[in-house]
Formats: structure tokens, C-alpha cells, sequence
């Protein structure tokens, strides 16, 4: 049966003056990817679906690279409207 899996974005680089909706990951974050990706490895994925926010894209397309699966921004995905923060 397939099975969905719920994931959140890495640790961003929180910029103050830039809006949060733009924000990356932070070297951590990216680094904290590679493991996320082994957690994942064993639910054998076939694809990863992210939001086109900044720092969803980058953990999406990180994990996707890793794992090998194909990438899909989907731009109603989103967790709620906050372009108006800045954070």
C-alpha cells in the first residue's frame, strides 16, 4: 500500500531582512539532508514533492538527489501565506 511521508524543510539560515518565504538552508541544514535522505532510503520513495518556497526546494531537492527520485515543485503546496514576514 502506498504510504505518504510528511516531511519539514532543514534548518533554514534565518535572514532577518529577507522575507521568511525566501529564506535557504543554512550549512547545517544541508548537511542534516544527507541524513534525513538515509532515514528515508529504507521507505523506498519513488518520487519527492515540494513546495516552491526556498528552503523546501533546497531540503526537496537534496533529499531527491540523493535518493535518486525524480523532483516535482508543486506551487499549491505551500504551509500558509507569510511573504509579508520578515521573520
Amino acid at each position: 500500500m502506498p504510504q505518504l511521508i510528511l516531511v519539514r524543510h532543514a534548518m533554514p539560515d534565518i535572514d532577518t531582512k529577507v522575507k521568511a518565504c525566501d529564506w535557504h538552508l543554512s550549512t547545517e541544514g544541508r548537511q542534516r539532508c544527507v541524513d534525513l535522505a538515509d532515514a528515508l532510503r529504507p521507505y523506498g520513495p519513488r518520487w519527492v514533492v515540494s513546495s516552491p518556497e526556498a528552503k523546501a526546494h533546497e531540503t526537496a531537492d537534496l533529499i531527491a538527489g540523493i535518493l535518486g527520485t525524480p523532483l516535482e515543485i508543486d506551487p499549491d503546496l505551500r504551509e500558509h501565506g507569510r511573504s509579508t514576514i520578515a521573520a
